[in-house]
């Protein structure tokens, strides 16, 4: 198992197929074997998601799961920018909490079976789940 799952994430509505995110996996996790790597198009997520189609990726990001996950960086021209969708004190406080769209029971079991699968509360003991 790798410690780093990175996400990768980028907005491109003139190809949204799935094979593509695949082969750009392929490509990251062979170059990069240090991290789980996942490359998804944010412009065909909303299909996963079950939600309207995003306009940004910065939109994508803010339907993941957990509000502390909802965390982008940038590099541009030299320099980092950085988004947190839902701020930054569920990251620096160890809480894991569902984003506020998601409320209904299907929601949750997805939730809390991401915090198990992932291992969560084994890795940071101190990690507080919020519901």
């Amino acid at each position: 198992m790798h410690d780093a799952d990175v996400d990768l994430v980028y907005f491109d509505r003139n190809n949204r197929t799935p094979e593509c995110d695949w082969e750009f996996d392929d490509i990251v996790r062979k170059r990069f074997p240090f991290a789980m790597w996942e490359v998804r198009n944010q412009a065909r997520m909303h299909v996963v998601d079950g939600s309207d189609p995003y306009s940004s990726t910065a939109e994508g990001i803010s339907h993941w799961v957990e509000t502390a996950t909802c965390v982008a960086v940038r590099l541009s021209q030299g320099r980092l920018s950085f988004l947190f969708c839902y701020g930054t004190q569920d990251l620096f406080n160890l809480v894991a909490r569902p984003i506020p769209a998601l409320r209904s029971a299907a929601a949750q079991k997805l939730f809390e079976s991401r915090i198990q699968k992932k291992k969560w509360t084994e890795r940071w003991p101190s990690l507080k789940i919020v519901q």
